[in-house]
């Protein structure tokens, strides 16, 4: 067979991202989470919880939208944490701010050297900024020479992701001391805190000076898949393998799944079908590599095996509780030689790391039938739009972090119309995990505000003790963000 491999992400791609579309009945929810964050008029730290992939950044576009209509003149959004989910994150802003008279967006270190002369000229500044040492000494070096006591009042200052890199964990974090700093030098304004696991904010008792004066939960929009709909579903398929060894039969198997439930969603959506394959590894970038070389074996095996399907359908679809669709079986068996042939032309596999150009243009939905191994570049913050079956071999040896594995989960989302056929394989460890993870949530009520920090952290701390006592090896968050 002739391969055509596109594992580099092309130059002139097309713009080609979907977002969350509201309905007007679905913008009331938006709405109320505003009315929460900004309920008080004086200066205050507000920890902004919602659900991971559940459209934090959609109300952190409105929050930024407030503090325009509301003459906040500098607006400081920390919004990434590689560059991957910072250009993600910029291009929406961008995209629903550019209609706004009078703003300028600054994203670079030369475009932040004029910052001042903007404000003088009477423009709101909105800073857009990866939460990274360098660009932000920079950006707070521009600002040192502002009076933001007297002349600059309304700042706010919107740090998404604020679990990571913003907390002084070891103590003598940049990033932490920059951002306190900031805000202890603002008279009046905002530091919104976002994030879907706030665990490490709420317990740290050596990050406080962006300790929350108040918790706002936030509301989110009807069709959004998360945790809970996932550990009720059959989405979960437990399959014990040895991570180390990045199991062959592992990889074939999950290889199988996407393509047999990416054929049965073509019956469903004929004109317009798009499936990923992500597969979640850890950081060790050489995995990658080993990965890929796997899955040409195994993509080449499935080829040689086509001929076979026939006799397997059946067996598989009842396996992946897919029986309902056993009598469609020669329909299925035409899509998946529809992909094949689609994969034989154009196979994009495209590997995620913090080294490889790929990743700096990378864009979910750019081709038809996709391809993903990622590590870190996958496992906070970014989205991808089309995702079918998700390899989870990203999980630890040891103890399970509730945070570091709800971050993870790039399933969560609004996957309404797909999540009947979502085929998450991992181990029976992760899947246990996933459901002591829905008690931490539900400390959290949609909608609620949240001012008695102290019963809150006292809640986590009680799971945490009560998963030690039954052995459960799975805990909130990492011992040494605790007090």
């Amino acid at each position: 067979m002739k391969w055509r491999i596109v594992s580099k992400a092309i130059d002139n791609y097309e713009k080609n991202v979907s977002y969350i579309k509201f309905e007007d009945n679905d913008k009331n929810f938006i709405q109320r989470n505003l009315d929460n964050i900004f309920s008080n008029n004086h200066k205050e730290c507000v920890l902004c919880i919602g659900q991971v992939q559940s459209g934090k950044t959609a109300n952190i576009i409105e929050c930024i939208k407030y503090g325009i209509n509301n003459k906040y003149p500098i607006i400081v959004v920390i919004g990434g944490i590689t560059n991957l989910l910072l250009e993600q994150t910029r291009q929406r802003i961008e995209d629903n701010i550019n209609d706004f008279n009078r703003v300028k967006i600054l994203n670079t270190k030369e475009e932040l050297i004029n910052i001042e002369r903007y404000l003088s000229q009477g423009y709101t500044v909105v800073s857009i900024v990866i939460k990274g040492k360098d660009i932000l000494e920079s950006l707070f070096c521009n600002l040192n020479s502002l009076d933001l006591e007297n002349d600059y009042q309304n700042v706010l200052i919107i740090d998404d992701e604020c679990d990571y890199g913003s907390l002084n964990i070891n103590g003598g974090s940049t990033i932490h001391n920059n951002v306190v700093e900031l805000y202890n030098r603002i008279s009046n304004g905002k530091l919104l805190n976002f994030t879907g696991t706030p665990f490490a904010n709420i317990l740290s008792e050596i990050s406080i000076g962006n300790r929350p004066d108040r918790i706002v939960v936030l509301e989110n929009y009807n069709d959004y898949c998360g945790c809970e709909k996932f550990n009720n579903s059959n989405c979960y398929v437990p399959k014990e393998y040895v991570k180390s060894n990045l199991d062959i039969n592992a990889l074939m198997f999950s290889f199988k799944t996407w393509i047999i439930t990416t054929a049965i969603y073509m019956l469903e959506n004929e004109e317009k079908c798009k499936s990923e394959f992500l597969i979640n590894v850890d950081t060790e970038k050489y995995k990658h590599e080993i990965l890929k070389s796997n899955l040409f074996r195994v993509i080449r095996n499935f080829y040689d095996s086509i001929d076979h399907i026939p006799f397997w359908i059946d067996d598989f679809l009842k396996e992946m509780n897919l029986y309902q669709y056993v009598n469609y079986k020669n329909e299925i068996i035409d899509n998946v030689l529809k992909i094949l042939k689609y994969l034989s032309d154009f196979l994009s596999i495209t590997v995620l790391n913090s080294n490889n150009v790929e990743s700096k243009k990378f864009k979910s939905g750019h081709y038809d039938f996709h391809i993903v191994i990622a590590g870190f570049m996958a496992s906070r913050g970014f989205t991808f739009d089309n995702l079918m079956t998700v390899l989870f071999l990203n999980n630890p040896e040891d103890e399970v972090k509730i945070d570091t594995l709800l971050q993870k989960c790039r399933w969560f989302g609004n996957r309404k119309n797909r999540m009947h056929l979502m085929k998450i394989i991992t181990n029976d460890k992760i899947v246990q995990a996933l459901n002591d993870a829905q008690k931490y949530i539900e400390l959290f009520e949609k909608g609620s505000v949240i001012e008695d920090i102290n019963a809150i952290e006292l809640n986590i701390m009680y799971l945490d003790e009560r998963n030690k006592v039954l052995d459960r090896k799975v805990v909130s968050t990492d011992a040494k963000k605790r007090k």
